[in-house]
């Protein structure tokens, strides 16, 4: 007799959603045209050397800026206003969280930074460097363990008379820590049937997993995996 996994049923002790599966479960927002701001001439003229200002960015699906909120000022208004028009116009590739791309918060970094060269060796002028990153994020959610990738099992032959073998639902709690690794696993909820048993087991050991987040924070979780196997 050939058993199949006719579905899985995953059920995140935080949160009840199954993520489809994806090539990349997790990818953190970022810049994809980087620019160079427009640094006024009388900010350069107070013998500007360096200077920092930071922003909280706030980001929708697509990865489009939507509210720019100063975070700390670079200590002048002309670059407060160069980097605010910056991060205003740069584009952005959202977060994809659980395969699936996510609005969210972040904080963006620019730095300025300005080289007066001498001019009798260099002819005099100046270099201005300017650097732009994001740099974390406000955890718009905090959320419980997610299942990234679903692991496959091939079709299952049992030993035995078939008329005396059923279908079977086996429930595993899957222990994940902070880095998204499986550390342990084990069958809350018997099949009844030992092959059965071993393949939800493993099923729940090999799936890929995002970790817990709390309170900003990558946090070890678990997972409530339920599998159901129907006769073919």
């Amino acid at each position: 007799m050939l058993l199949h996994v006719l579905f899985v049923v995953v059920v995140s002790s935080m949160s009840g959603t199954t993520p489809a599966p994806c090539p990349n479960a997790y990818t953190p927002a970022k810049i994809v045209n980087p620019v160079l701001p427009i640094i006024p001439q009388e900010a350069l003229d107070t013998g500007l050397q360096h200077a920092t200002a930071l922003f909280r960015v706030s980001l929708d699906a697509r990865g489009r800026p939507h509210d720019v909120e100063i975070q700390r000022s670079s200590n002048y208004a002309d670059l407060d206003r160069a980097a605010r028009n910056l991060a205003e116009h740069l584009q952005y590739d959202p977060e994809v969280r659980g395969c699936a791309p996510t609005s969210g918060s972040y904080t963006l970094k620019v730095d300025f930074d300005v080289m007066r060269k001498d001019p009798k060796n260099y002819g005099g002028g100046i270099d201005i460097l300017t650097h732009a990153f994001l740099i974390g994020t406000s955890c718009p959610t905090d959320h419980g363990v997610i299942l990234a990738h679903a692991s496959a099992l091939p079709p299952l032959t049992l030993p035995g008379n078939p008329s005396n073998s059923k279908e079977g639902t086996a429930t595993v709690l899957v222990s994940v820590d902070a880095n998204g690794n499986v550390t342990g696993a084990s069958v809350q909820s018997s099949t009844g049937l030992p092959e059965l048993d071993r393949a939800a087991l493993e099923l729940a050991e090999n799936g890929q997993y995002l970790p817990a987040v709390y309170g900003c924070k990558s946090v070890g979780g678990t997972y409530q995996y339920v599998a159901i196997f129907h006769r073919s």
